[in-house]
């Protein structure tokens, strides 16, 4: 056989199937957290439709993935862009990062989120409304600001083989990593991050610097080579007994230095389990496999268009009455199964899709290379050329441009919200002393909140009669109602707490002007039973002993009706 009749082999990079293993693992599991979020209490509260009969106890699982679920993604994406800089230019390097990931955000923004939002007012009784949004794709906007950030680092990088910063990284390899990692991150959440707190660790849409220096980190550790996989692959022995044991302690609801302690005990869980998850898809995956070649090539697109697969399947499958965890089974058995299905039959047929869901262009032969033709691509016809330089030119720079307006803005409203924020916070924590400090640099008592209710009005709800009469001096509106139209006196009724209930009728509160329906809303808010309240108000405050909760509303009761405002 001739040479040119078959190719040969090229001087290319070597292959990390590890990479490749690790990402598709991590969306396929976006999937699964995707489909136990369906079970738990708080499913319509993040848009997805939930099942009647929930699995908390499962939830365990969704909280041990929380910590790193996503960062993963940017560390992946890190360690590919570090590794194809190789033998790349930074501009070919983000021309082709941008064309494999611009696409499919937008198709998703216009198409397939909005589709998800549409099935999700359908099974909760809604008008449909179409709303554009990036859905499950929002760390894919992300990742490619994080790519247009990261070019000066990329440059640096290409221009500067000695790197004396890496230098002294390798010095420290691998054990060093330990620290490296986790140091960098939780800097990341002091410093940048301030607004953090260990509740919203997990909520990584809002944590845009926490992904961005993963994304760093993963550049500049593939940059080591051969020393990063010989040491990743030594410290992930250690690494996993301290994300397991992190996460334990933290299940265990083991607390050390307060918000401090438990902010830096959840970055150490993150970044641990990271280097475990690098260390061990190294150990297992680093030869090419048939099943993770095929899973590879289609996980991306499969999880593009699973949401929607999920809440259309949510709307048939959850109206049966199974058992929950046949449900669950089955919910995530059809979901995978009818996305994979309109993936391979519908998308990867239409090759004008191929662009927005991920699939990669045809490369050119590299056995015309050896045959002394030139590995040139033929001129693109102009619709080609046009979309090309709209996702380059128009597209990427409206997301970067977009990305730091909001994050603009965010900056200005958090610094002139941040004393009435720090208000709130201090009302629900009973800290007295950040109450008046809060209210001595300015804070507004009568600021509003989504369900209409003021600052003023939490301290009824928080069952703080201190902290109520400390705002009393502070002109608080006392004739605020909610969106629903209900009073303070309502509110106090409601949690059952006496003082409160007496401040507001000792501060004569705007009684007079209460109909006869209301001050019905009001009795029966004081006959409410003590398990109707507790199920109720447990959830985000502190519920009175049932002979307390007794006690109180009888004293409310009482309380009225001494004062003539309880109708006869």
């Amino acid at each position: 056989m001739k040479p040119c009749e078959s190719p040969s082999k090229t001087s290319g990079l070597p292959r990390y199937y590890e990479i490749d293993a690790l990402r598709s693992i991590a969306l396929f599991l976006l999937i699964f957290y995707h489909v136990l979020c369906a079970f738990q209490p708080f499913a319509p509260l993040i848009s997805i439709i939930g099942y009647t009969h929930t699995l908390e106890s499962a939830w365990f699982l969704g909280e041990f993935l929380n910590t790193w679920r996503i960062p993963i993604l940017f560390l992946v994406g890190g360690i590919m862009a570090g590794h194809l800089l190789q033998d790349r230019s930074v501009g070919n390097l983000l021309k082709s990062r941008l064309l494999r990931l611009v696409p499919p955000l937008l198709f998703t923004f216009f198409f397939i989120a909005p589709l998800s939002s549409v099935l999700f007012q359908v099974a909760y009784a809604e008008s449909p409304t179409y709303a554009p949004t990036p859905g499950h794709l929002w760390f894919v906007w992300n990742m490619v600001v994080y790519f247009v950030f990261a070019s000066p680092l990329l440059i640096y990088l290409k221009r500067r083989p000695d790197r004396l910063f890496l230098r002294a990284l390798n010095r420290m390899s691998p054990w060093g990593w330990l620290v490296f990692l986790p140091a960098g991150l939780m800097l990341t959440t002091y410093f940048l991050e301030p607004h953090i707190t260990s509740d919203l660790f997990g909520v990584h849409f809002i944590r845009f610097w926490y992904g961005f220096i993963c994304f760093l980190f993963g550049i500049v550790l593939i940059s080591q080579g051969d020393v990063f996989w010989r040491g990743i692959r030594r410290i992930c022995h250690v690494a996993l007994p301290a994300a397991l044991g992190l996460y334990l302690a933290r299940l265990a609801g083991v607390s050390i230095g307060g918000e401090f302690g438990a902010l830096t005990m959840r970055t150490m869980e993150s970044a641990y389990a990271m280097l475990a998850a690098l260390g061990y898809a190294s150990l297992c995956f680093a030869r090419p496999s048939a099943l993770f070649s095929t899973f590879n090539s289609a996980i991306f697109g499969v999880y593009i268009i699973h949401l929607p697969v999920q809440q259309f399947v949510a709307l048939f499958l959850f109206r049966l009455d199974f058992n929950t965890w046949v449900i669950f089974a089955l919910h995530l058995v059809l979901t995978l199964l009818l996305s994979t299905l309109v993936y391979a039959l519908i998308h990867r047929t239409m090759r004008w899709l191929h662009p927005f869901i991920g699939i990669a262009p045809l490369k050119p032969d590299p056995a015309l290379a050896n045959c002394g033709v030139k590995n040139e691509h033929p001129r693109q016809p102009w619709p080609v050329m046009a979309f090309r330089f709209a996702i380059l030119y128009a597209a990427t720079p409206a997301l970067v441009l977009g990305t730091l307006f909001v994050m603009i803005y965010t900056t200005t409203i958090q610094s002139r919200d941040s004393v009435e924020t720090s208000l709130r916070e201090a009302v629900f924590q009973g800290d007295i002393k950040r109450i008046q400090g809060a209210l001595e640099s300015g804070a507004d008592v009568n600021r509003i909140d989504a369900n209409g209710w003021s600052d003023f009005s939490m301290a009824v709800f928080a069952r703080d009669p201190v902290a109520l009469r400390i705002m009393l001096d502070h002109n608080p509106d006392l004739s605020i109602r909610s969106r629903e139209g209900q009073t303070l006196l309502w509110a106090a009724c409601w949690v059952s707490c006496y003082e409160c209930a007496r401040i507001l009728v000792e501060n004569r509160l705007a009684t007079d002007s209460l109909t006869g329906e209301e001050w019905e809303a009001i009795s029966e808010a004081l006959r409410q039973p003590y398990e109707m309240a507790a199920a109720q108000i447990g959830a985000f405050l502190e519920v009175p002993t049932k002979a307390d909760y007794l006690w109180n509303r009888t004293r409310i009761q009482l309380l009225l009706e001494h004062e003539g405002l309880v109708p006869e």
